[in-house]
């Protein structure tokens, strides 16, 4: 009987340790898998009119931004501290991260304020407060990511009691320009349009450290500290981008706003441009790219384009609700279709694909 009861007990305790164990796994797998961003994008679709947007282009002046020096942001945790943060999303995301002075954006109003930091400080502050990566996707990585997200823990617990006051709500874009533990590093998006009213997205690899496979604008990227030295450095650094990922030059580039993405919480200036010619005129290889076949004229980041017809409001509403789409390439995409067919088709065709379920102009951001 003696026996029997230890058998009983070390049974129990194995059930108990593999149910915890499972729980774990779940857990780890569902965490860092990504899966949970694509779930709540198909059960919870936010209109792309629905970013926040924390400035028009109306009466703002993007030129000769004020340099601040020294940078007002205050790292919440030390150089070293960073790099082991840095070391893990790399790990992460089986890539490496460039690391270089760029810009940050200090202040929007009344007036423009810039300064320099660390491309890694983003990563170490902003990018890890409003964690958003969905790098991982077998797993033994998200096993692996689960385990080194623990040891890591008590780091990230200070960069989050830093840099975000609350872990329910987001900030406000006055509220998040005005912490000076985060790095906001400003960040620029292109989307251009040809004659034929289609605009070119771009899908990135999946070798990034966070929306990897996801759909971007025709071109996105960061301020440099190099482009301050441009009349006007994100008018610059649009085009810089531009040329790099795609290999275009536009005949014409209007600034519409800057924006805040909720998945990452980096300020980006939003411009939309124009070209003369047809896409297939101008990037020779892009069906070629489209079919997923190997084309070494493509940027290394870049793993295939796609043409959007702005002027179908049923290609944009499918394509803005689409998970892998970021909220750049929805927003510039609606305001770029609004302006050919206007938003009260946009929202007829929202309204139809969700079968009148609920009223779009009401569906709340995170």
């Amino acid at each position: 009987m003696f026996w029997d009861g230890v058998a009983e007990d070390v049974i129990a305790d194995l059930l108990t340790a593999a149910a915890l164990g499972s729980v774990t796994v779940a857990t780890a797998y569902w965490r860092f898998s990504g899966h949970f961003d694509r779930l709540h994008q198909l059960l919870h679709p936010v209109l792309p009119t629905s970013q926040v947007v924390v400035a028009a282009g109306a009466g703002f002046d993007t030129t000769d931004p004020h340099l601040n020096d020294p940078s007002p942001f205050r790292p919440p945790i030390t150089s070293a501290e960073r790099d082991r943060l840095v070391d893990f999303y790399q790990r992460l995301s089986l890539t490496t991260t460039w690391n270089g002075r760029v810009v940050r954006l200090d202040r929007l109003e009344p007036a423009l304020e810039v300064s320099v930091v660390e491309f890694w400080d983003l990563v170490a502050t902003n990018l890890t407060a409003y964690f958003s990566s969905t790098s991982v996707l077998s797993l033994p990585a998200s096993l692996s990511a689960m385990y080194e997200w623990v040891r890591l823990r008590p780091l990230i617990n200070k960069v989050v009691a830093a840099a975000r006051p609350t872990r329910r709500h987001l900030p406000s874009p006055a509220t998040l320009l005005a912490n000076s533990h985060l790095a906001n590093v400003a960040g620029v998006t292109v989307m251009l349009r040809d004659p034929r009213n289609r605009c070119l997205v771009t899908q990135h690899q999946r070798n990034r450290m966070t929306a990897r496979g996801a759909w971007f604008p025709t071109a996105i990227g960061t301020v440099e500290h190099a482009d301050l030295d441009a009349h006007d450095p994100f008018r610059h650094a649009a085009i810089r981008v531009l040329d790099h990922h795609a290999h275009l030059t536009p005949t014409q580039l209007t600034f519409h706003a800057v924006i805040l993405p909720y998945r990452n919480l980096q300020p980006y200036f939003c411009f939309s441009g124009t070209v003369d010619r047809e896409f297939e005129e101008l990037v020779p290889d892009l069906r070629r790219s489209a079919h997923g076949r190997p084309n070494s004229a493509v940027p290394p980041s870049t793993a295939q384009y796609k043409l959007v017809d702005i002027a179908d409001p049923a290609e944009i509403v499918g394509f803005c609700r689409t998970p892998q789409q970021s909220q750049t390439a929805a927003y510039l995409l609606w305001q770029a279709s609004s302006d050919v067919v206007g938003e009260p088709a946009l929202l007829r065709a929202w309204r139809h694909r969700f079968l009148h379920a609920m009223d779009p102009r009401r569906v709340r951001a995170r």
